[in-house]
């Protein structure tokens, strides 16, 4: 009966929607790196799901987080912001990363590859002025 319920809930998918790729946010080459790797699948309209996020339940979450992710920051509306919000949006995204609180824990437990090194830190640290944390 469980597995029949699991299998059932394959078809239960809301819809994910994929805006077209405008303009990305003209940012310096490292650091638009770093966040491709680590930001681009929920901040971004283009998002990949490996095959692990598309699972139910699983893919609930995932699709949950990238329309939380996109309504808070969508890289590829950078031009819709103001200048003022775009220094705040980039000063967020880089201090959420330096705090650990982004890439979330539970996307980097599925996304390895996600995890920003010490090295990329430090990257965003002199970006962000933080040169002595």
């Amino acid at each position: 009966m469980i597995l029949i319920l699991l299998v059932a809930a394959q078809f239960l998918r809301p819809e994910l929607k994929v805006p077209p790729v405008s303009r990305d946010a003209p940012l310096p080459a490292d650091v638009k790196a770093i966040f491709k790797k680590s930001c681009y699948d929920c901040h971004s309209n283009e998002a990949e799901l490996c095959w692990g996020d598309q699972i139910v339940p699983g893919y609930w979450l995932v699709v949950r987080h990238i329309k939380q992710g996109r309504s808070h920051l969508n890289f590829f509306e950078w031009e819709k912001l103001t200048p003022t919000e775009r220094k705040q949006k980039l000063w967020e995204a880089i201090n959420h990363t330096l705090l650990c609180a982004m890439p979330r824990a539970d996307y980097v437990f599925m996304h390895a590859p996600a995890n920003v090194s010490d090295k990329e830190l430090t990257v965003l640290k002199k970006l962000s002025g933080r040169h002595g944390r």
